[in-house]
């Protein structure tokens, strides 16, 4: 999206285009509006990725990470 995983502009980034998707449900565009909507009133924001597959040698593990938070 044109920024650093796991930032807050990340975050916006892909949020607009959940709503800009043809493939994106009901679900999905309500998430992500809500997304938008709390950074735009500068309501707290908390990014977490996570990352699948394989992680430190173990098949199947996930690496959580908090990388953004805003406020």
């Amino acid at each position: 999206y044109g920024h650093q995983q796991g930032t807050i502009e990340w975050a916006e980034a892909a949020a607009r285009a959940t709503i800009e998707s043809r493939t994106a449900n009901a679900a999905e565009r309500a998430a992500a509006r809500q997304v938008l909507d709390a950074v735009r009133e500068g309501r707290p924001v908390r990014v977490e990725v996570f990352h699948t597959g394989q992680t430190r040698g173990v098949p199947g593990a996930t690496n959580h990470y908090v990388t953004g938070t805003s406020p």
